[in-house]
């Protein structure tokens, strides 16, 4: 079944004796392509539903009979295991007692637990029942660890319920009894694994079957996955199409900028559908009708669920159920059901050679691919052709190897640590730090084997908060040099002049001759990879009149209104792709057309009978005056677009002539090459403050890009009354910190202080669930930390600060351990999925916002 294929069955008993399946069949169509169930919050009712919860088109809300047999995929669930229960009766078998649970035909359960580092469906069975004895179970990819509790005189039996609890952190294991502590042990590991890796997020009873867990293709930059269609020679299963409708759906997790994912192409290659890689961004083509999209950056080494339509002369793609994607696509529909049609995954071969306009990567795919589906068929990965790929249950394109913490540590309730033992590193360097943990941990027995236990530990109480120590940073030994803020520089529009990064009145300003009313005609080259700015703008702020020429959403428009009522001239293409462009507005009365690389593009009337523009002398180039950003002036002249132009101009042409030198010159430099796309933090410069008021909650997810110019600094902030989240860089460590309230806890990763401003890009990933945070730089992760039970939400209702904080303080602002701002460039800000676009309203202070020096 794909992922928008509903099946009812109904399997009923006939008079002679026979099951008879009554089987009805839905395909759901859209772009959506996760049920987006929350974890916390999503209930599973049995039975019926609690009062006032029926919704339409449910009629009914109680059901009176008997439930068995209730499954999960092809899973059997036992109903004894419910969260609560409302007017139950037990259904007994022969004898009045239920001697054996059946899941899958094997006795016991798998519980799982999802707290960010112990997830649900394992690599073996967990716990299994047989009467006498309870062994606890988990494989970390060595020996696998047994705990059992052998038959004594007080045995487990059937006659009465028993509670089991399971415990696990790192390789240390507890097993519980009816509140009893019973056994514990620390299992073996091999390459300093302790933590359990599987790509599934389930929990379910009986040992899970194959057919349960997805199927992942993983790629190592070479090889590929052929399927084609039904007719052609080359075995494998059918590409599915429709008549006027494509759809695909699937998972993709790369950590690799380039790679192309998927091509499909009829016998000919007229039909065609390109997925690839291109700097970190998925770049989608269909053919017929040349129609492409860019997404933003996926290759954070996440999962991320896709799903491409074609249909109706639109095409679109949708990234996680978050953020959608939209292109013109004509001339009919995509058909890859013709004999010779062929799809490959994750590469192709050498002698296979794809269309030179489809936008394939030339690079073969590094990473994993899952879940894919075509108009609403699974592509089975076990019946396909495949070279130097395989398929597994896991993504070992991207298994990482993880530090482990060997210490057992006691936190004393003065607040310092002192710590017995040393972290065991994977190499000299990175190494991770211990991560401090409030709750002493199970001590360790001498010998390998489970040894039974009678004393309950200890509670202890929350550490108390202790000032940390703030270290001086050296400075002069980075990579790159201590940039500080541009002075004013001479530009030339000949040569191209950069606007709209350190201020949003960015702009240059000329002497506009009133006699333009009649006729206007201007030409200038634009670069910019931003999709909404102002380019030109003649007006007086107060009045109707005006000619414009500004990029909304990548598309070039050309606006003119001479009082009677506005023409918007528009380009049916995107524009804002690094590239330089020239472009060329002309107007006579209510006539207008706009020229883009020497094309016409567009032209059209203003309405009305007014043909003179009277919009005084002022003319603006590359943004506005603060008045200028009035919102009734910005909707009514520029449909919106509130932001300066965010790139490079040159050649401002005005009636076939230079229009000589600028009467005001507004944050205007040089438009060099040495640059790249991020945001730039000056020493003490500037900061920025993205949110007024955020709330971290009980689980966050956050990933950045750094490429720092000294080796402390304020990355991320934000903090409540008490509690706080805090990423920051300590001479050369990078540190996690959050406080639910309880006392801080955190994890670091130390390296040696000018490691990190290297002149080379760090990607940073941390994450919050309840009281564990993790922390894994370049894809290596440091040890978690845990803290207390108990307060699993980190209660923050200040700003969310980035690249700094306004009082940067550790004596005043809790969980600072520097006083230095960030000084560098950060790029790719990403919370829970949502990548950041960065405003001037944002800025505190001077940020370069858009752009960063190489150099």
């Amino acid at each position: 079944m794909g992922k928008e294929d509903v099946r009812f069955i109904i399997s009923e008993e006939d008079q002679a004796g026979n099951v008879v399946d009554s089987v009805k069949d839905q395909y759901l169509g859209g772009n959506k392509a996760i049920l987006n169930l929350n974890k916390n919050s999503s209930r599973l009712y049995v039975g019926g539903l609690p009062q006032g919860q029926a919704r339409n088109p449910v009629k009914f809300s109680t059901f009176r009979g008997v439930v068995e047999d209730l499954q999960i995929g092809e899973e059997k669930v036992g109903l004894w295991n419910f969260k609560d229960s409302q007017n139950l009766s037990p259904a007994y078998e022969t004898g009045g007692r239920v001697d054996k649970f059946e899941a899958g035909g094997k006795r016991g359960f798998v519980l799982g637990k999802d707290n960010g580092y112990f997830e649900a469906g394992t690599q073996s069975c967990v716990q299994e029942a047989n009467w006498r004895s309870i062994a606890f179970q988990y494989d970390l990819g060595g020996d696998l660890t047994r705990g059992l509790l052998q038959q004594t005189e007080s045995r487990i039996t059937t006659a009465k319920w028993h509670t089991f609890e399971a415990a696990r952190d790192g390789k240390n294991g507890v097993l519980s009894i009816d509140g009893q502590r019973k056994a514990q042990g620390k299992g073996r590991r091999v390459d300093h694994q302790d933590r359990l890796k599987v790509e599934t997020g389930y929990t379910v009873l009986g040992c899970p079957s194959s057919s349960f867990a997805p199927s992942v293709a993983s790629f190592f930059g070479q090889g590929y996955i052929q399927v084609s269609s039904a007719a052609s020679p080359v075995e494998g299963p059918e590409i599915v199409t429709q008549d006027d409708t494509f759809e695909m759906s699937l998972r993709v997790r790369s950590n690799s900028s380039d790679g192309l994912i998927l091509y499909g192409a009829d016998n000919d290659q007229s039909n065609f559908i390109s997925v690839s890689l291109v700097n970190g961004a998925l770049h989608v083509k269909t053919e017929p009708g040349s129609a492409e999209i860019v997404t933003d950056p996926l290759n954070d080494a996440d999962w991320h669920a896709v799903t491409i339509t074609r249909d109706r002369g639109v095409l679109s793609v949708n990234i996680d159920d978050l953020h959608d994607y939209r292109a013109v696509a004509p001339d009919g529909p995509l058909n890859l059901a013709t004999p010779g049609s062929t799809l490959y995954l994750g590469g192709r071969p050498e002698d296979y050679q794809p269309r030179e306009d489809s936008g394939a990567s030339n690079q073969q795919f590094s990473g994993c691919l899952s879940d894919i589906n075509m108009n609403g068929k699974r592509v089975e990965f076990a019946d396909a052709v495949k070279q130097d790929s395989s398929v597994s249950q896991t993504c070992s394109s991207l298994e990482e190897k993880k530090p482990v913490v060997t210490s057992t540590k006691t936190i004393p309730r003065d607040g310092s640590a002192e710590l017995d033992g040393t972290p065991e590193p994977i190499t000299p360097r990175p190494r991770p730090t211990p991560a401090p943990t409030p709750v002493e941990p199970p001590p360790e027995p001498e010998s390998e084997e489970m040894e039974e236990v009678e004393e309950q530990e200890e509670e202890k109480e929350p550490m108390k908060e202790k000032l940390p120590e703030v270290a001086p940073t050296p400075l002069g030994q980075c990579q790159l040099p201590y940039r500080t803020l541009p002075g004013e520089e001479d530009v030339s529009m000949d040569e191209g002049a950069r606007f709209g990064n350190l201020d949003k009145t960015s702009r240059l300003e000329y002497f506009q001759s009133e006699d333009e009313g009649i006729r206007s005609t201007y030409s200038i080259d634009f670069k910019s990879s931003n999709p909404d700015g102002v380019i030109f703008m003649w007006t007086e702020f107060d009045k109707i009149d005006f000619v414009a020429l500004y990029l909304r959403r990548g598309h070039l428009h050309f606006g003119f209104d001479s009082g009677s009522g506005p023409a918007i001239l528009n380009s049916s293409r995107l524009y804002n792709d690094s590239e330089w462009h020239s472009a060329s507005f002309t107007r006579y009365k209510t006539q207008g057309e706009l020229t883009i690389d020497g094309v016409v593009v567009a032209t059209g009337n203003s309405s009305g009978s007014t043909t003179n523009v009277n919009a005084g002398t002022k003319l603006y180039v590359g943004g506005l005056p603060k008045e200028g950003w009035d919102k009734r002036m910005t909707l009514k002249k520029l449909q919106n677009v509130d932001t300066p132009f965010r790139g490079c101009l040159r050649n401002l042409v005005m009636r076939n002539k230079s229009p000589g030198q600028p009467t005001l010159k507004q944050s205007v430099y040089p438009c060099s090459s040495e640059v790249e796309n991020g945001v730039f933090f000056y020493p003490n410069a500037g900061y920025l403050k993205l949110q007024d008021r955020f709330k971290v909650g009980r689980n966050i997810k956050i990933s950045l890009s750094i490429k720092p110019r000294q080796p402390s600094g304020i990355l991320v902030a934000v903090h409540g009354d008490r509690d706080f989240m805090i990423l920051q860089l300590i001479n050369g460590t990078v540190k996690f910190t959050v406080d639910n309230g309880k006392g801080p806890l955190y994890s670091s990763f130390t390296k040696e202080p000018y490691d990190l401003c290297d002149g080379q890009w760090h990607t940073i990933r941390v994450s919050k669930s309840k009281n564990v945070v993790t922390l894994a730089l370049d894809n290596t992760y440091s040890s978690p930390g845990i803290g207390p039970a108990g307060k699993d939400s980190t209660n923050t209702n200040h700003p969310l600060y980035l690249g700094g904080h306004p009082n940067p303080n550790p004596a005043v602002t809790r969980g600072l351990e520097t006083t230095d701002q960030y000084v560098g460039c950060i790029k790719d800000f990403v919370i829970e999925g949502r990548q950041f676009k960065f405003n001037h309203d944002a800025m505190q202070g001077t940020v370069g916002l858009h752009s960063c020096p190489t150099d």
